[in-house]
Protein backbone atom coordinates (compact mmCIF):
# COMPACT_ATOMS: atom_id res chain seq x y z
CA UNK A 1 0.00 0.00 0.00
CA UNK A 2 3.24 2.28 0.68
CA UNK A 3 4.22 1.90 -2.89
CA UNK A 4 0.79 2.74 -4.36
CA UNK A 5 0.42 5.28 -2.05
CA UNK A 6 3.75 6.77 -2.92
CA UNK A 7 3.18 6.49 -6.68
CA UNK A 8 -0.10 7.97 -6.51
CA UNK A 9 1.87 11.20 -4.33
CA UNK A 10 4.62 11.09 -7.41
CA UNK A 11 1.79 11.32 -10.18
CA UNK A 12 -0.08 14.43 -8.63
CA UNK A 13 2.85 15.90 -7.82
CA UNK A 14 3.91 15.63 -12.01
CA UNK A 15 0.41 16.32 -12.76
CA UNK A 16 1.14 19.93 -10.49
CA UNK A 17 4.24 20.42 -12.21
CA UNK A 18 2.82 19.78 -15.51
CA UNK A 19 -0.15 22.45 -14.55
CA UNK A 20 2.05 25.19 -13.20
CA UNK A 21 4.22 24.79 -16.46
CA UNK A 22 1.04 25.35 -18.46
CA UNK A 23 -0.11 28.01 -16.75
CA UNK A 24 3.33 29.97 -17.13
CA UNK A 25 3.63 29.25 -20.84
CA UNK A 26 0.06 30.05 -21.31
CA UNK A 27 0.99 33.49 -19.37
CA UNK A 28 3.75 34.09 -21.26
CA UNK A 29 2.57 33.29 -24.35
CA UNK A 30 -0.55 36.39 -23.30
CA UNK A 31 1.84 38.02 -22.47
CA UNK A 32 4.24 37.91 -25.20
CA UNK A 33 1.11 38.39 -27.47
CA UNK A 34 -0.09 42.07 -25.24
CA UNK A 35 3.38 43.29 -26.00
CA UNK A 36 3.39 42.79 -29.53
CA UNK A 37 -0.02 44.55 -29.62
CA UNK A 38 1.15 47.34 -27.76
CA UNK A 39 4.11 47.70 -30.02
CA UNK A 40 1.62 47.91 -32.81
CA UNK A 41 -0.44 50.59 -31.29
CA UNK A 42 2.16 52.29 -30.66
CA UNK A 43 3.75 52.11 -33.93
CA UNK A 44 -0.09 53.57 -35.34
CA UNK A 45 0.17 55.97 -33.07
CA UNK A 46 3.63 56.95 -33.99
CA UNK A 47 2.51 57.59 -38.00
CA UNK A 48 -0.66 59.17 -36.95
CA UNK A 49 1.58 61.26 -35.32
CA UNK A 50 3.35 61.76 -38.14
CA UNK A 51 0.62 61.95 -40.44
CA UNK A 52 -1.16 65.00 -38.22
CA UNK A 53 2.48 67.03 -38.39
CA UNK A 54 2.98 66.94 -41.64
CA UNK A 55 -0.68 67.84 -42.07
CA UNK A 56 -0.09 70.84 -39.53
CA UNK A 57 2.98 72.16 -41.60
CA UNK A 58 1.49 71.98 -44.98
CA UNK A 59 -1.73 73.59 -43.49
CA UNK A 60 1.08 76.25 -41.92
CA UNK A 61 3.02 77.01 -45.69
CA UNK A 62 -0.58 77.12 -46.93
CA UNK A 63 -1.62 79.73 -44.73
CA UNK A 64 0.74 81.50 -44.90
CA UNK A 65 1.57 81.37 -48.56
CA UNK A 66 -2.17 82.73 -49.26
CA UNK A 67 -1.24 85.87 -46.11
CA UNK A 68 1.89 86.77 -48.36
CA UNK A 69 0.49 86.71 -51.91
CA UNK A 70 -2.67 89.83 -50.88
CA UNK A 71 0.22 91.22 -48.61
CA UNK A 72 3.14 91.32 -51.16
CA UNK A 73 0.63 93.16 -53.36
CA UNK A 74 -0.70 95.97 -50.88
CA UNK A 75 3.00 96.62 -50.31
CA UNK A 76 4.12 96.81 -53.90
CA UNK A 77 0.98 98.73 -54.79
CA UNK A 78 2.27 101.07 -51.30
CA UNK A 79 5.31 101.46 -52.97
CA UNK A 80 4.36 102.42 -56.09
CA UNK A 81 2.54 105.46 -54.31
CA UNK A 82 4.94 106.19 -53.04
CA UNK A 83 7.32 106.44 -55.86
CA UNK A 84 4.94 107.86 -58.41
CA UNK A 85 2.45 110.53 -56.38
CA UNK A 86 6.10 111.65 -54.36
CA UNK A 87 5.45 115.23 -52.48
CA UNK A 88 2.25 115.19 -54.09
CA UNK A 89 0.86 112.94 -51.33
CA UNK A 90 0.99 115.68 -48.86
CA UNK A 91 -0.83 114.61 -46.01
CA UNK A 92 -2.05 111.41 -47.26
CA UNK A 93 1.96 110.39 -47.00
CA UNK A 94 1.00 109.70 -43.46
CA UNK A 95 -1.11 107.65 -44.05
CA UNK A 96 0.75 105.41 -46.75
CA UNK A 97 3.29 104.99 -44.68
CA UNK A 98 1.17 103.81 -41.54
CA UNK A 99 -0.65 101.51 -44.03
CA UNK A 100 3.10 100.40 -45.24
CA UNK A 101 4.36 99.67 -41.30
CA UNK A 102 1.06 97.96 -40.64
CA UNK A 103 1.65 95.70 -43.92
CA UNK A 104 5.27 95.11 -42.81
CA UNK A 105 4.15 93.93 -39.11
CA UNK A 106 1.58 91.66 -40.50
CA UNK A 107 4.32 90.29 -42.40
CA UNK A 108 6.51 89.90 -39.67
CA UNK A 109 3.77 88.17 -37.41
CA UNK A 110 3.05 85.57 -40.67
CA UNK A 111 7.18 85.19 -40.42
CA UNK A 112 6.87 84.48 -36.25
CA UNK A 113 3.58 82.55 -36.29
CA UNK A 114 2.96 80.83 -39.48
CA UNK A 115 6.29 79.48 -40.99
CA UNK A 116 6.81 75.66 -39.99
CA UNK A 117 10.64 76.35 -38.46
CA UNK A 118 9.09 79.33 -35.95
CA UNK A 119 6.21 76.87 -34.91
CA UNK A 120 8.57 74.14 -33.67
CA UNK A 121 7.02 71.92 -36.51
Amino acid sequence: MTQLLRGTIEAIYAAALVTVAVYLWRRQHRLAVERAELLDREREERINVEQTQADVEALLYTLSHDLKGPLFTLTGYLDLLKLEAGEGLGEAAVYVDGMAATAAHMQDLINERLTPSATGS
